[in-house]
C-alpha cells in the first residue's frame, strides 16, 4: 500500500524525495579524530542507518533520493507506455571509535533511470 501511494504521488507531482539531504558545507567541517558522534547527529539530525558493531564502533549513514518523472510520462495515453523517472541518490557514511569520536567520512553518488518503456 505505502508502495503504491508513493508511485501515485510521483505520478501526480512529478517528483518525490526521501531521506535527510546533508549540506557538504557542514560536513567539512567535521574534523577526523575530534568532531564526536553528537556533534554530526546535532548538525545533521538523526541518522537514516545507525549500526553499532562488536568492538563499540558505530557507523551512521544519511541516505538521500530525489526522483523527476520525465515530460512525456504526463502525455495523455501514450504516456503510460514511454514513462520514465529519473532517480539520483547521495549517502554520506561517518565511522566513529568507541568513544564516539569520528574515524572516518564517505560520500557516494548514484544515479538510475526506471520506466516502462525501453
Amino acid at each position: 500500500m505505502r508502495k503504491l501511494a508513493l508511485i501515485l504521488l510521483c505520478l501526480l507531482s512529478g517528483c518525490v524525495s526521501a531521506g535527510t539531504k546533508v549540506d557538504h558545507s557542514i560536513v567539512e567541517t567535521f574534523q577526523r579524530g575530534k568532531t564526536t558522534y553528537q556533534e554530526v547527529v546535532s548538525q545533521l539530525g538523526q541518522p537514516n542507518g545507525n549500526y553499532v558493531g562488536a568492538d563499540g564502533s558505530r557507523t551512521t549513514v544519511y541516505v538521500y533520493t530525489h526522483s523527476q518523472a520525465r515530460a512525456q510520462s504526463f502525455i495523455p495515453i501514450v504516456g503510460a507506455f514511454v514513462a520514465k523517472a529519473d532517480a539520483n541518490s547521495e549517502t554520506y557514511t561517518f565511522v566513529f571509535d568507541q568513544n564516539g569520536v569520528l574515524k572516518t567520512i564517505g560520500q557516494g553518488n548514484s544515479q538510475a533511470t526506471a520506466g516502462l518503456g525501453n
